[in-house]
């Protein structure tokens, strides 16, 4: 019985699919570079991203309220490609109280490139689908019982900050307001809306701590994988974009081991906006590949790709 346990484990990736979900995860970005860069180094590093923690309830030892955690991981959804291109409601929040309704589609939110890997890959690397929470049900203050006992207690096992440092990392409530950055009459404008997170299904690759002592030895700056002190984070925030330059130095210091290294073989999808779009991928592919003898990862590429315009109006 044992045995079969053990071996229904190492072949589980393989043989049990998805029916229901995408067999596919999918990182979206906003420009063509990102990608290329990604394809050319053949991995993705982490970046912070700023989460809500206020339905939590979480407090220190004084009272204090986390009411947002900065959490260092890579963001995959799990959406079928026949759904990338469907268009939601999303409801615009503006100061005067008067919610506008757009029409939004996962890729107008997160960018219209891609990069798309079979999910029994992604498990393997310990990539792990997100928690969400219900903030009308009970199970949402577990988390704030146990939080309240590691900020009293001197002595704590160190699994168990671990494991609550953990579920704050892949904790999100099912309905949130999320901030986008949209860029109108070349002119930046920041959007609060009202979101539905449970249809992004997402998945996040979180870097452990090791990797993160790496990252803090090569940069002299000290890198967690979850920021949720209120103190750290008020400093931090009155900086302005001190986690996105923070994010772009741990990925210029291109240490490979504190990110999600893949080869190009095992990409499963490239997603561009249009067929200019497809036609500059596949140029700087072939110049990726112009003096080697074996092509067979180019063709593989390529074959790849696949155009979102199309998404939207063939699948």
């Amino acid at each position: 019985m044992k045995k079969d346990i053990i071996q229904f484990k190492k072949n589980a990736t393989e043989r049990i699919g998805y029916a229901h979900s995408a067999n596919a995860l999918f990182h979206f970005m906003r420009k063509r570079e990102f990608l290329e860069n990604a394809i050319k180094q053949c991995v993705l590093y982490p970046r912070y991203f700023l989460e809500d923690l206020s339905y939590r309830k979480l407090k220190d030892g004084d009272g204090v309220l986390y009411s947002e955690a900065a959490v260092l991981g890579i963001c995959f959804c799990d959406i079928p490609l026949t759904r990338i291109a469907i268009e939601e409601k999303i409801e615009i929040l503006n100061d005067k109280g008067v919610n506008v309704q757009e029409r939004k589609s996962h890729s107008d939110l997160y960018g219209e490139y891609a990069i798309g890997f079979s999910k029994s890959w992604c498990e393997k690397q310990e990539v792990r689908p997100v928690h969400y929470y219900n903030p009308l049900a009970d199970h949402k203050y577990y988390l704030s019982e146990a939080f309240e006992v590691l900020v009293k207690e001197e002595e704590v096992p160190d699994s168990f900050s671990k494991y609550i440092l953990d579920d704050i990392g892949l904790g999100k409530p099912l309905r949130g307001v999320m901030e986008r950055t949209e860029v109108l009459d070349g002119k930046e404008q920041k959007k609060r809306m009202l979101k539905n997170f449970h249809d992004e299904q997402e998945w996040r690759f979180i870097p452990t701590q090791d990797m993160c002592d790496i990252l803090t030895q090569k940069l002299k700056s000290t890198i967690r994988p979850i920021i949720a002190n209120p103190s750290l984070l008020e400093i931090f925030n009155r900086e302005g974009n001190f986690f996105t330059d923070l994010s772009n130095r741990i990925a210029n210091a291109k240490e490979k081991k504190t990110g999600l290294s893949f080869k190009r073989k095992e990409i499963k999808y490239l997603i561009v906006p249009d067929e200019a779009a497809k036609a500059e991928l596949i140029s700087y592919l072939n110049s990726l590949y112009e003096k080697r003898k074996v092509k067979a990862d180019l063709f593989h590429l390529i074959s790849c790709i696949h155009v979102l315009s199309d998404v939207k109006r063939d699948y």
